[in-house]
């Protein structure tokens, strides 16, 4: 099993989507951030994901980033809830960091 990777998942049942490529859709036009649908890494029907890739430049990240700050403001939520944490495998420094930055800009 890899121990570290340049993308990361996030669960985004909060915001009601039956379609993770419309919410996919919905971020990159509404709050600027591009992500991949998790449905197209899984045969079955997983459509509660997405994924981010961060292997670019930290200024990039960092757009990226204060972009997401709106995310709730312009992608409601359809419930207030605290998002399960998944058990994973332990992260290298800087998937750590961006994971800790995403969930900072999405608290």
């Amino acid at each position: 099993m890899p121990q570290g990777a340049y993308y990361v998942m996030m669960d985004i049942s909060e915001f009601g989507y039956d379609s993770d490529l419309e919410f996919c859709e919905d971020l990159a036009s509404k709050v600027g951030v591009g992500a991949v649908p998790g449905s197209s890494f899984f045969r079955e029907p997983v459509n509660h994901l997405i994924r981010f890739h961060f292997a670019k430049r930290d200024e990039t990240l960092n757009a990226a980033l204060e972009n997401l700050k709106s995310l709730r403001d312009k992608i409601k939520a359809a419930r207030v809830r605290t998002a399960r944490q998944l058990k994973q495998p332990k992260k290298p420094r800087t998937a750590r960091r961006v994971a800790r930055l995403l969930s900072i800009a999405l608290s």
